[in-house]
């Protein structure tokens, strides 16, 4: 994939892609127009990849009708039709002005939000401030940018990071906006990003390895600390344990109320799409044979240059739709298709 100078919003796949939960469901234009312009001239995995997902999709289809099954599929494997157009193209683009102007954005967003406008008015918010209450608030309101929800939007951030070589300046930005949008995801995220960077220089340097050993212990051996409890609960002990018991339970009780043809294809219903383990619901609409499929070929493709961005969005996706949200979809695909590191950025 050879570097294209020009950034992703100087195309029409990149607008309507980044900018969805402000325009609306007209984005998903994108979709057909990318099948149109894709050559389909693919190694043999992706063949069988294509093959495999029309097969079950033709099931899908024939069980719970066309239509039902078309959003289902878009949501759940939108990404790949992303992944065939960039690696048909073989040019990658140029992501450092995309990073900039979302990083941009999102600060602006985070300042206008709380201070001059009602974030209920704008079109990547819930519209009903007494229904969706649990999305506002009066102390400071998180931001949902171009993700439409702080999660997706701080891991999308973070995984933009990943490719484009940032300097110190960068990063230190990059810390500032996660804290305004105010998501534990994608402070896990961040976190993350951080240990992955700078593992070399960590390594030789106990007094920090201790240090952050330390703190790691103190943080968890001493969740009802008020502090702690009050600006680092969805990331404290405490938070972390009640999720995991819930998600086993989910997990025992989803799993024995399957039957058999749903264990092994997916039921592909609309219904079961939502909910706060994206990945169990995954599980529901894709059975068996889907979520294989997804393993196979996340493990196929991933790669050294694209491999912390894919695995950040692949982990955040257990509690929120990150993978399954158009913006993302675009990058992941982007991502998928990286297979040099040429493609990526000088250092920003």
């Amino acid at each position: 994939m050879k570097i294209f100078k020009r950034s992703p919003l100087s195309s029409i796949v990149g607008i309507f892609s980044i900018f969805y939960n402000y325009i609306g469901v007209l984005s998903f234009v994108v979709y057909p127009y990318m099948l149109l312009k894709t050559r389909f001239v693919m190694p043999v995995f992706d063949w069988l990849v294509l093959i495999s997902i029309v097969m079950l999709f033709s099931l899908s289809a024939y069980i719970s009708g066309f239509v039902e099954a078309t959003q289902v599929y878009r949501f759940h494997w939108g990404f790949l039709i992303f992944y065939f157009f960039f690696r048909a193209r073989g040019r990658g683009y140029d992501m450092r002005a995309l990073f900039i102007i979302l990083l941009s954005m999102t600060f602006i967003e985070s300042m206008l939000v709380n201070s001059l406008i009602a974030p209920e008015n704008l079109p990547n918010y819930p519209n009903d401030r007494e229904f969706s209450w649990s999305h506002f608030s009066d102390i400071w309101q998180r931001v949902y940018g171009v993700g439409g929800n702080p999660s997706v939007l701080s891991v999308l951030l973070v995984a933009l990071l990943s490719i484009v070589n940032p300097g110190t300046v960068i990063i230190m930005a990059t810390s500032i906006i996660i804290i305004l949008i105010g998501s534990g995801s994608g402070a896990v995220a961040f976190i993350s990003y951080l240990i992955y960077k700078y593992m070399s220089k960590l390594r030789k340097s106990p007094i920090i390895i201790a240090t952050f050993i330390f703190l790691l212990a103190l943080f968890y051996l001493l969740p009802d600390i008020d502090v702690i409890d009050k600006f680092f609960y969805k990331i404290s002990y405490k938070y972390l344990s009640h999720l995991f018991e819930l998600k086993q339970l989910q997990i025992s009780d989803a799993v024995s109320n399957m039957d058999i043809f749903a264990l092994l294809i997916g039921t592909a219903n609309i219904e079961n799409m939502g909910g706060d383990f994206l990945w169990l619901s995954f599980f529901f609409c894709q059975g068996f044979a889907g979520s294989v499929l997804m393993l196979v070929f996340f493990l196929k493709r991933i790669n050294s240059v694209n491999g912390f961005g894919i695995f950040i969005i692949f982990a955040t996706t257990i509690h929120y739709f990150v993978l399954f949200s158009l913006p993302v979809q675009f990058l992941t695909g982007y991502l998928f298709a990286i297979r040099s590191k040429k493609v990526l950025n000088k250092r920003l």
